[in-house]
């Protein structure tokens, strides 16, 4: 049933009592538009009825129509505002504003609930609390009758039925922050509710103030708030002609109820009600009105006839599942249906959810779309990289601060080009990485700290490269040269950052803040990065491509339209405010932050461009012939009630009105109140999980359509393994361009060469990415082509080697794929640095004392016992200089310094001692320091260079000799390699070939002393780790037998081994299961998972086409 409610103006017109289209009709002929106002819903319905409008007119007058008076029930207030305060100088916030006065007033406010031990809110929580107490405002409820609710709880906490407060600490503290927003409200500054209120207060003086808006026509409303039946009261007894269609049945209230208070309140206020007869003929018209009747209304099934035709359910396992299968189904009604894509709609409850998958995966088939979301500025990448520029103020650069700008597609530095910024992106992440410079440590979070930072590290590797060029290891000056550029391309950077901002804790007035702003934009290069975005644009060759970027230009520049108003907006308030004074930069970036939260921009709609992607409530009353509601599971069709929950008290019938409210929003989405020619058809999706493998719910809308329309629910939902003659056939449709590859491939008789190879191409990556052709390829070998990368030419290090051994897939995951690994950082020394640390202060010792000896043939240090305190002095001193290019801003830094130079005082012997100790001590079996660090083979081309090592015909080698001690008669050497871990290696894992690293180091040695020190040929002891965390020794091989013919024994297995690898051989096979404990590809080998059986692997073929 439709109704209409009039005031004695609208009655006194004449025969007006008709449908809200057909009143239209007569108003164009009568050419009167431009003394109407007409307000409906939402935007989109106005601009769908102004295209209407302007062309009926045309059709009717064959001229322009005049200026058209549409509003939304919010504009159209907006509009009296305005017109009745012309003058006066009131600033009405946008929403973000609104957030940034909630969180001043929950700053403002003594807090018992939410605050807790916190002094302040989250944003999270003030984001809430805004949300909340705004809608409590938009009901006309203020703080005074929230205390005066507490009141009644406090002197009556038993009888919660007549105050419905559940929770008095909670609602105290949620009226304590909406008094003083209200105290922030009405001065200079309003929101909607006051601006309401000013208006009602206006119209409610003076009745004849509504006669200069014209005749007023309101369509397609639901439900009014309470301040806005007091305002459309103030029309029902003015000279103003004004009239409401409201399309309803009385029977139904599990739908209507809403609307049948409303439909009685505005009775009550004075409006004449009277109905209007459905004059519809169609089916379609028929359908609607039987909805009207029965949807939500009755446990009984209550079928339709030819309603199967017309409804399908769509049932996907994900979300991306249930996008494309949507995707196949757009294109299937385009073509056998012949219905155009801007008459199609696809609509969801929360278009952020599903915006960027639809943006992704519907041009791949070819099918243009709409999207006309409203997302959050905060979501937009422009704005993130913008406050990674303004959170250098707040946050007194951070690292990962600077990590985003130097990482941003948005920013340029001055005289910086992309590449070059990308360059510093990466020089930034391999020095902080490698000097521990974390965001924690308070000392790198000031603006001068980075630099004196980075100065330290730059004198570091200053001094690094020339000791290494001393030592003729050009290696090393090539690796610290690198590193010195990158550290001065960062120290450059950070300046040119701290130049074009200024500092953090100055004070500014608005208008200077506003400025930075502005010159943060031009200067780091946000704009220019804008304008270059068309340019990279006509270089793109595929029209959809073209089409996305041409989107992502448009996102871009209304972001950054948004954002600037805001700035304006806040400075502007901020300026005006009675109480403002001037502010710090941080301080003002801190306002604007929160600002920012609160704001949202629109994307513009392209009306008949593509199919069209929006929110469920803006599609009421359009001309669609497909609607695709998607995402339809339980908690979001309908949403949960969480309201009383946060509040901490019950509204009447909260629970009950929002159920109202959920269906008669699904409700207004499938209907159309005016007489429709087209049948309209309906698709409704839904995943079965999450995007976390949730399972999903289907929502109880969809049962609920179903059983009011078609007879049997079974024929009408299918999914991706339960096939319906007739309504899945669109799942089999080739829509894609890759898949129209493979159909004509699959179908061409007459292939040529071209086509051929490609069909096994296609052939080949069906089988490949099966689940036997996965299997096979973990078993198998690599082909010819895959292990030209294993050469009988190439170098092996020992670390390879014992990773190849240890696991055989490890090693082709991380030598031969080169999959990166994880990297744990830590805010104090790993083992590593520490070994580092004393493997450099000894290197340096024996180099330094060695040059007192002149040994023709190799100098051997022997340490004097005398000259102990002489030999400490020189340790420590080498110590002192090795740490001072280590800055670590943390408690331990002390503790590691006693722990190695000992405490006299308390009678504690440092490490340096105790291993200078060892030393002298170790000499008396007459072997002594002879050699350090001999490299061989690296991949720096020197004239001393030791080329790499052929140690079998298998293995030629590359390594480092951590230290070679030597008898004095030159007739024994022992290999000292240093651990900086515990020493975990046992006796048997070296002798079993299972680590290589001493067998093939006393090789290596005995081939340098032949061929390097004048054919010396010792005889090797046996070799020692030496931890340099413990300061313990342990040697590599047993007593028992003799060294040679163990190690013989071992390289003939490591052969073995190294031909296997050559071949292609990489099994997930590791050697115990420790070696699986910390491995980084075991996600990717999975051999811990659970091996199916035969006839569960084998159970369902992979389908060709996919």
């Amino acid at each position: 049933m439709s109704y209409i409610l009039t005031n004695t103006a609208f009655n006194n017109l004449g025969n007006k009592k008709k449908r809200f289209r057909e009143v239209l009709g007569d108003i164009i002929q009568q050419d009167e538009l431009g003394i109407y106002c007409l307000i409906v819903p939402t935007g989109r319905r106005i601009r769908a009825l102004e295209r209407a409008l302007i062309r009926d007119f045309y059709t009717v007058h064959s001229k322009p129509t005049q200026q058209l008076s549409c509003y939304t029930l919010e504009s159209f207030v907006l509009h009296i505002f305005n017109t009745l305060y012309p003058g006066e100088q009131y600033a009405i916030i946008s929403d973000a504003y609104r957030l940034l006065l909630f969180e001043k007033a929950a700053s403002a406010s003594s807090l018992s609930f939410f605050s807790g031990n916190n002094e302040n809110l989250s944003i999270h929580t003030i984001e809430k609390c805004a949300e909340l107490l705004y809608g409590v405002r938009m009901d006309g409820i203020d703080s005074q009758s929230l205390f005066a609710d507490i009141q009644q709880a406090i002197e009556d906490p038993d009888n919660i039925s007549s105050h419905s407060i559940k929770d008095p600490s909670r609602l105290k503290d949620l009226a304590s922050i909406l008094k003083i927003y209200e105290s922030y409200i009405g001065n200079t500054i309003l929101d909607y509710p006051a601006v309401l209120q000013l208006v009602i207060k206006k119209l409610q003086q003076d009745p004849s103030l509504c006669q200069q808006f014209g005749n007023i026509l309101l369509d397609g409303f639901s439900e009014f708030r309470v301040p806005e039946l007091t305002f459309l009261s103030a029309f029902a007894h003015s000279n103003t002609p004004c009239a409401c269609y409201l399309e309803y049945s009385s029977d139904n209230q599990p739908m209507f109820g809403n609307l049948n208070e409303t439909f009685e309140l505005l009775q009550q206020a004075g409006f004449l009600s009277d109905t209007i007869q459905d004059a519809f003929s169609t089916p379609q018209s028929s359908l609607f009105s039987h909805l009207r009747e029965w949807l939500f209304n009755t446990k009984q099934t209550k079928s339709y006839p030819g309603s199967e035709d017309l409804i399908t359910v769509l049932e996907s396992t994900t979300v991306h599942n249930e996008v494309d299968s949507i995707a196949k189904f757009i294109k299937w009604k385009h073509e056998k249906e012949n219905i155009p894509l801007h008459e199609m709609v696809i609509a969801t409850r929360n278009p952020e959810d599903y915006s960027g998958i639809f943006r992704e995966i519907l041009p791949l088939h070819g099918i243009p779309v709409n999207i006309t979301d409203r997302p959050k500025l905060t979501h937009s990448p422009l704005i993130t990289a913008i406050f990674s520029i303004l959170n250098l103020l707040i946050y007194q650069y951070q690292k990962k601060d600077i990590q985003k700008i130097f990482s941003s597609a948005y920013i340029r530095l001055p005289n910086t080009s992309a590449a070059e910024m990308y360059r510093l992106s990466i020089d930034f992440e391999l020095i902080t990485r490698k000097e521990r410079l974390k965001s924690e440590f308070s000392h790198y979070n000031t603006e001068t700290n980075w630099l004196n930072q980075l100065q330290h590290i730059i004198a570091k590797y200053t001094h690094n490269v020339n000791a290494f060029r001393t030592q003729n290891d050009m290696a090393k000056v090539k690796e610290f040269e690198g590193l010195l550029s990158s550290a001065t391309r960062i120290y450059s950077a950070i300046e040119t950052i701290q130049s074009l901002l200024p500092r953090a804790k100055k004070t500014c007035s608005t208008k200077e803040f506003l400025g930075c702003i502005q010159t943060t934009l031009q200067h780091f290069g946000i704009l220019q990065s804008i304008e270059e975005l068309p340019l990279q644009q006509e270089v793109l060759s595929e029209a959809f491509t073209s089409i996305s970027m041409k989107e992502e230009i448009e996102r871009d520049v209304r972001a950054l339209k948004t954002f600037i108003d805001t700035v304006q907006e806040l400075t502007f308030i901020l300026e005006h405010s009675q109480t403002h004074t001037f502010l710090t930069f941080q301080e003002y970036c801190k306002r604007l932050q929160t600002t920012i939260r609160g704001a949202k921009f629109q994307v513009k709609e392209k009306h008949g461009t593509g199919i069209t992607i929006t929110s469920l409530e803006q599609i009421r009353e359009l001309d669609f012939k497909l609607i695709i509601m998607c995402g339809m599971v339980d908690g979001v069709f309908p949403l949960h009630y969480t309201a009383d929950t946060f509040m901490g008290k019950e509204l009447k019938e909260s629970e009950e009105r929002h159920i109202r409210r959920e269906r008669m929003q699904f409700y207004l989405a499938l209907i159309h109140h005016s007489p429709i020619d087209f049948p309209r058809s309906y698709l409704f999706s839904y995943p079965t999980n999450s995007k976390n493998g949730e399972h999903l719910i289907r929502s109880q809308f969809v049962d609920a359509i179903l059983k009011m329309t078609v007879e049997n629910q079974t024929l009408c939902t299918i999914s991706d393994t339960k096939k319906i003659a007739g309504k899945s056939d669109f799942l089999q449709a080739y829509t894609s361009h890759a898949e129209h590859i493979y159909y004509r491939l699959k179908n061409e008789d007459d292939e040529n060469d071209n086509q051929s190879e490609l069909k096994s191409i296609m052939t080949h990556a069906a089988y490949y990415w099966s689940a036997k052709g996965i299997t096979e390829r973990l078993s198998n070998p690599l082909h010819d082509s895959a292990i030209k990368t294993i050469s009988d030419h190439k170098v092996f290090s020992v670390t390879e080697l014992d990773e190849y051994i240890d696991c055989g897939y490890k090693y082709f995951a991380d030598r031969i794929l080169k999959l990166p690994s994880t990297e744990t950082e830590s805010n104090w020394f790993s083992s590593l640095e520490r070994g580092n640390v004393y493997h450099s202060i000894f290197y340096r010792f024996y180099t330094y004392i060695q040059k007192e000896y002149s040994d023709s043939i190799v100098p051997k240090v022997q340490l004097i016992p005398a000259k102990r305190n002489e030999y400490q002095a020189l340790l420590h001193s080498i110590a002192v200089e090795e740490l001072s290019y280590m800055y670590y801003d943390h408690p331990f830094m002390e503790l590691e310094k006693r722990t190695m130079f000992g405490d006299i005082t308390q009678g504690i012997k440092g490490t340096l001692s105790r291993w200078l100790d060892g030393e002298i001590d170790s000499q008396k079996d007459g072997l002594f320091p002879a050699l350090f660090e001999t490299s061989f083979g690296d991949t720096y081309k020197r004239s001393n260079q030791i080329p790499p090592i052929h140690i079998t015909n298998q293995i030629l080698l590359q390594g480092k000799i951590d230290r070679i001690d030597i008898s004095l008669d030159n007739s024994t050497f022992k290999i000292i390699d240093y651990k900086t871990g515990n020493l975990l290696i046992s006796q048997k894992d070296v002798e079993s070939g299972n680590k290589l690293q001493m067998p093939l180091y006393i090789k290596a040695a005995q081939y340098i002393l032949e061929h390097q020190y004048n054919s010396i040929d010792p005889k090797a002891a046996n070799p020692t780790y030496y931890s340099l965390q413990k300061f313990e020794s342990k040697t590599a091989f047993n007593k028992k037998g003799d060294i040679e013919e163990k190690i013989q024994s071992i390289l003939e297995k490591t052969d073995q081994e190294i031909l296997k690898m050559k071949e292609g051989y990489f099994p997930v096979k590791p050697l115990n299961k420790a070696s699986c404990t910390y491995c980084d590809f075991s996600s990717i080998c999975r051999i811990y998972t659970k091996i199916p059986s035969l006839s569960e692997q084998f159970s369902e073929e992979i389908d060709p086409h996919l």
